[in-house]
């Protein structure tokens, strides 16, 4: 009974006992952690251990926690499941039961975590459960009735919407999720097929939107999409295909589907590209212009990748998908202008080469001296002058092989008005560069 009268010296005496991890004793400081916790309350029990363990945890004794809060968590304390589940490395399955478990005994702060692992970032069909995290909202609403809860209106039009089954689908629908498995928008993707296939009819809304409840990726696109396609099923409408990227709003979202665009795109460039190549096989020299124009375009997505990725200053949890895009767009612009010069043969403007090329290294040299007392260094981006140099190589060699193409293409203008004319247009680029430059430095000074 001394150590109800004491509890500082109860406390000492615990603290001695956590922290002693020979493994000879082990077996009997847990013995006695056990005689200590039936004589006193299990609140105050549950508050020494999580205490411990929290103070472990910062420590980075990271183990020796996890032992206390397993402690806690077998004495009924919410907060010790809740962070088994949200500090520690487990399947997806026990982090869900821990939190379940843990709303369960009135932790609040997991219902939230519960949410996204079973619903708004489940990702894939076998984590999520609207039907498990709706019956977690109930139960917390009866323990504190004025509780806000995030995305409560989706999670109930995503149980209204039914529950879903894999099996309920064609085979090869079903073998191209499973095919798919740990790809981003893996679920999502399944939607977007299921949408698209004539063969599920009337039924097609109601598979689609019970896919989307079962795979988001990022709360806020689920909200919206959950939203719109609710309103399909339930007014009955035509069946509506479905895009993921109609409803991205992350970073993540807009580089995935910058990428499967550009996927696409480069297929209809190959296109092009070939019907530019059938075109030169019926001029003169057309060996050399197929090899020049194989040239040329190399060099230049070589420098397009090197200006988007630099140049552009692309900077947030956009700038992959901006770099993407922005490469599709330069490689489809190059493509359009080279077509243009096979079936038109038109001639550039007539400017001096070695004014515009005095000038590009004016701008050039003023650029090098800023980059050098002024790199780029931010959230995700750098750009120093060794890039602005690597870039500018790059765009040598594109300007000469290009040149070279086009003099072949055109006799009556030769190669270095060719350069000429690429000159001018890098010299704006850099211009432009500069000015971004400016604009970047007086945000961040």
């Amino acid at each position: 009974m001394r150590f109800l009268m004491y509890p500082a010296l109860l406390c000492s005496l615990l603290s001695t006992l956590f922290f002693n991890v020979n493994a000879a004793s082990a077996s009997v400081n847990t013995q006695h952690i056990e005689l200590r916790s039936s004589q006193i309350a299990p609140s105050q029990s549950i508050t020494l251990l999580l205490q411990q363990a929290n103070q472990l945890f910062e420590q980075g004794q990271t183990q020796l926690a996890q032992n206390l809060y397993v402690k806690a968590a077998q004495l009924d304390s919410g907060e010790a499941y809740y962070q088994l589940a949200y500090r520690y490395v487990v399947s997806n399955e026990q982090a869900i039961n821990y939190y379940e478990k843990a709303v369960q005994l009135g932790y609040s702060p997991a219902l939230d975590d519960a949410i996204e692992v079973l619903f708004t970032r489940a990702r894939y069909l076998q984590n999520a459960s609207p039907e498990r995290a709706l019956e977690l909202v109930k139960l917390q609403k009866k323990q504190q009735p004025h509780l806000a809860v995030n995305s409560r209106q989706s999670l109930q039009q995503c149980v209204n919407a039914g529950t879903f089954n894999l099996a309920d689908l064609t085979e090869a629908d079903q073998q191209s999720y499973l095919i798919h498995h740990g790809d981003i928008y893996q679920t999502w993707q399944l939607a977007e097929r299921v949408s698209h296939n004539p063969i599920y009819a009337n039924k097609t809304n109601q598979l689609v939107l019970q896919i989307i409840c079962r795979g988001s990726e990022v709360p806020a696109e689920l909200e919206t999409a959950v939203e719109e396609r609710y309103q399909f099923w339930l007014q009955n409408y035509s069946s509506q295909t479905f895009n993921i990227c109609h409803y991205i709003t992350s970073g993540m979202g807009m580089s995935f589907c910058a990428n499967r665009d550009a996927q696409k795109q480069a297929k209809q460039q190959q296109l092009q590209l070939s019907k530019i190549k059938q075109q030169l096989l019926h001029k003169p020299q057309h060996q050399q212009l197929l090899m020049a124009l194989d040239d040329s375009y190399n060099e230049f997505a070589t420098f397009a990748q090197l200006r988007a990725i630099g140049e552009q200053l692309y900077a947030g949890t956009s700038r992959s998908g901006m770099i993407i895009e922005d490469i599709n767009q330069q490689k489809q612009h190059y493509i359009d202008w080279i077509y243009n010069q096979v079936a038109l043969l038109s001639h550039p403007v007539v400017v001096d080469f070695s004014a515009e090329d005095k000038a590009l290294n004016q701008v050039y040299r003023q650029l090098r001296k800023n980059l050098r007392a002024h790199p780029v260094t931010d959230f995700n981006i750098s750009f120093h002058f060794d890039d602005l140099k690597q870039t500018q190589r790059a765009w040598l060699n594109y300007r000469d092989s290009t040149a070279h193409l086009l003099s072949l293409l055109t006799p009556n203008t030769s190669k270095q008005q060719w350069q000429a004319y690429l000159t001018q247009q890098r010299l704006q680029q850099l211009k432009e560069l500069q000015q971004q430059l400016q604009n970047y430095n007086s945000q961040t000074t």
